[in-house]
């Protein structure tokens, strides 16, 4: 049997015309207020998603793309704006009036941030112009490209830092944090102080380029090739040489020649420095170890004595470029292949490759070491001269990281130029460190700067491996004793080319005041009396050799004191301790000790 059971009717709901006039005005008028919320949004992601496509390209391999990106950004921002300006009402009746005016700050960066990458894309535009007409002597105005380059740069700066401060300020804890428009911006914005960094440091060598490419007249500059594995005072030995000249602002030639050829050319005697006759045995002093000094200001124009008294030719500059630097532009232009060599050089390489093609089987009068460096400089060159604006900012990128390490060295006679180098420790200076009083607090400051001169005839500094070490102790009368620290291991595999014994003479440059106390190399002290003791400008100058064993390692210990106590004016004194880094050296680990007694207290 069945049973079946009806189900209950629901009544049908019955609207009258005007109620369902009064539901669609509703619907109407919800969808009209929303609508405005729903577009910022999606205005807002679309803006975030072409900034992000857009930062992909700040290598600036589509420099058109990039620019295309960061103005459709800016119109969705803009776009988004508007938007949210025109739903403040509902937000203002909904409560979220804070939250509305967090959001348009929030859309006001975004737009600073696209306004900046586009100012960034069009100043690599401009870059391009103007390597187009230095190195492809294509037609077009210096001038008007370098004003566009600075224009825009200024701008990006200006708009990145303003970026920068609103996110980095803390005022990002007053916004909505949980929004998915902030986290991405931050995602955005992780690299930008490395970035404005760049920038300001691309700002800083604008200037220097309308006299250095010779923009109304025409300029030949020395370039000395040294090798930092065989280090000297300003990076290494000079084993070649090359002149670099412009005219109008065009590259006009650059050349390449063995500094064996120039020394082959010296008349006459000219008296070398002690230890240059000593160690390397040399009568006379040549072209090769002109830069004996440390200080670039004084060896450069000895260089360009040299280059004058045997070649006949007069520079108005000389450009040091060590081992290091060629690795930057190699890692920057990636492999180079030299055709007529059938051979691939690479940052990895080079070394290797140039000491090959530089010292096997050379002989006096021999070529090859001219002809393979001339070869990989005229490839590099090739390189910069079609360049896109990608390559160019990757190459602009390895001069500012040559510059800032030392690796790259700068004389020029133009004193506006040479003024800005020195100001930017650009021109291989002894480093003076600006220690003004803060305040009314006293500076007492250590000073040690450690200059090798490879003197072993051998690139032994290739597998040479060091470790500083800085340590100051307080005594209880406030008197500084200072002992600088150096640990040397020579890894060379073989007590053979390239390698070998690793033979230095080593300055340590110490404040004026300085009372020295012992030099121990190894486990003996050295008698005082065989130590070269003189003053050099500010400084307290050592001079003495060192001898590293293959396979071995050895540390050098310099003790002295302070003359002068730890000066402390109401309770308060600032210690400044300054390492100073040699041109041609990498970044050596450095350890800082500081000992001070009980009743001194330390704040930052």
């Amino acid at each position: 049997k069945f049973k079946f059971k009806l189900k209950p009717t629901i009544p049908k709901l019955s609207l009258t015309p005007r109620k369902k006039i009064f539901l669609a005005s509703i619907s109407l008028l919800l969808l009209y207020l929303l609508i405005p919320i729903v577009l910022m949004a999606a205005s807002a992601l679309a803006g975030v998603k072409q900034l992000k496509q857009a930062s992909s390209q700040l290598d600036f391999t589509k420099v058109a793309q990039m620019t295309k990106l960061t103005e459709k950004a800016q119109k969705n921002f803009d776009f988004s704006q508007r938007m949210l300006r025109r739903s403040q009402f509902v937000a203002t009746v909904l409560g979220l009036k804070s939250l509305s005016q967090n959001f348009d700050r929030l859309l006001f960066i975004a737009t600073k941030l696209s306004q900046g990458a586009g100012h960034l894309a069009r100043a690599g535009e401009a870059g391009t112009v103007l390597s187009s007409i230095i190195f492809q002597h294509q037609d077009g105005n210096i001038a008007q490209a370098l004003k566009e380059i600075r224009l825009s740069l200024d701008q990006g700066y200006t708009d990145f830092s303003f970026v920068d401060s609103e996110l980095q300020s803390g005022r990002e804890l007053q916004l909505d944090l949980t929004t998915s428009l902030t986290k991405q911006l931050q995602t955005l914005t992780n690299d930008l102080p490395a970035t404005r960094h760049k920038i300001n440091q691309a700002r800083l060598l604008l200037p220097l380029f309308p006299c250095f490419i010779a923009q109304d007249s025409k300029k030949t500059y020395l370039v000395l090739f040294q090798n930092s594995a065989e280090l000297r005072p300003t990076g290494g030995f000079i084993g070649s040489y090359g002149l670099l000249s412009f005219e109008k602002g065009k590259l006009l030639d650059f050349s390449v020649e063995d500094i064996y050829a120039a020394d082959g050319q010296l008349k006459g005697y000219v008296e070398p420095p002690e230890p240059i006759k000593k160690f390397l045995g040399q009568n006379t002093w040549f072209f090769r170890d002109s830069n004996w000094d440390p200080d670039f200001t004084v060896s450069a124009p000895r260089a360009e004595w040299f280059l004058n008294k045997t070649t006949g030719r007069n520079v108005d500059g000389v450009i040091a470029v060590n081992l290091p630097a060629v690795k930057e532009l190699l890692a920057a232009t990636g492999p180079i292949t030299l055709s007529d060599y059938n051979e691939e050089v690479t940052s990895d390489n080079l070394f290797e490759r140039a000491e090959y093609h530089s010292e096997i089987d050379f002989f006096p009068g021999s070529t090859q070491k001219k002809d393979f460096l001339g070869a990989l400089a005229r490839e590099i060159f090739d390189r910069l001269k079609n360049s896109s604006a990608s390559g160019l900012l990757k190459l602009s990128q390895a001069l500012e990281t040559s510059l800032a390490q030392k690796q790259l060295l700068f004389y020029l006679h133009d004193a506006d130029s040479q003024r800005l180098l020195l100001e930017q420790n650009w021109a291989g200076a002894l480093f003076v460190p600006n220690l003004n009083p803060a305040g009314n607090q006293p500076v007492t400051s250590d000073y040690a700067y450690s200059v090798e001169a490879n003197l072993g005839i051998n690139k032994a500094n290739y597998f040479l491996k060091r470790n500083l070490e800085q340590q100051l102790t307080l005594l209880k009368n406030r008197e500084i004793l200072s002992v600088t620290s150096i640990e040397y291991q020579n890894q060379s595999p073989a007590d053979a080319w390239p390698g070998g014994i690793y033979r230095t003479y080593l300055r340590q440059y110490l404040p004026q005041n300085a009372s020295l106390i012992s030099v121990k190399v190894a486990d003996s002290k050295l008698n005082l009396k065989d130590i070269n003791q003189t003053i050099v400008n500010d400084n307290l100058v050592l001079g003495f050799p060192v001898t590293v064993p293959v396979k071995n390692s050895l540390k050098v210990e310099i003790t002295y004191r302070l003359r002068d106590p730890l000066a402390i004016t109401n309770q308060q004194g600032r210690l400044a301790v300054v390492v100073a880094k040699q041109p041609g050296t990498l970044a050596d680990p450095l350890k800082v000790i500081v000992n001070y007694p009980s009743y001194l207290s330390v704040s930052a």
